[in-house]
Parts: C-alpha cells; structure tokens; sequence
C-alpha cells in the first residue's frame, strides 16, 4: 500500500486499486480495504486489470460494510475488467458507477 496525497477534499480518502482483483490477492486486500473506512472513500476502479468472484466478493463487502459504518463510498472510473464481471452477475445496477476520475483528495491509497 501507498499513500500520497495533496488537499483539495482533505475529507475524504482516494483509494486505487490497480491490478489483478482476484483469488489470489484476495487476503491480502481485504484487510488494507476494511483500513481505509475510517471516513468518506473515493474508489478508483480504473488500474483494474483482472477481477474474478472473489473481486466482486471483496467490492460488495467494501460497499456493505461502508454501509454499516455510514461511511459514504462514490465508485468510480469502472475498468472493462470491472464493468464485464458486474454486468455478467447483474450487479451493475448495485453499483452507482460514476466514470469520472477520482477527485484530489487529502490523502491516496493504492492496493
């Protein structure tokens, strides 16, 4: 994980995920994506190279926990990758994707 940043939104937290999101970086990932729920969350879907079901699986915990916690969670920039597997298992519609770019913020994580 990196994290970097410069305030515009100093609120909320930019997070990039880039990569495969599958299976096998799955308990890597998990843990860094519970971390960055400590307060309004900005995820960037675009780096996003690879997902399988256990990609979706932590994309839907993120999202349901972000729920529990009332912590506002905007999605945004869906890869190919991401928009494929969410339309194949009709779970677009689950997911307010916005394809803009994440907004500067405060403070930006990469996974």
């Amino acid at each position: 994980m990196t994290q970097s940043g410069t305030a515009t939104e100093p609120d909320r937290l930019a997070l990039r995920l880039e990569g495969d999101l599958t299976i096998a970086r799955a308990a890597e990932v998990k843990p860094e994506l519970l971390a960055a729920l400590t307060g309004p969350l900005d995820v960037d879907l675009s780096g996003v190279t690879v997902i399988d079901g256990a990609g979706l699986q932590l994309l839907i915990m993120l999202g349901r926990e972000a729920q529990r916690r009332n912590v506002p969670v905007r999605w945004h920039s869906p890869s190919r990758a991401v928009r494929s597997a969410l339309t194949l298992v009709r779970l677009g519609g689950d997911f307010d994707m916005a394809d803009t770019a994440v907004p500067a913020t405060g403070a930006e994580v990469t996974l």
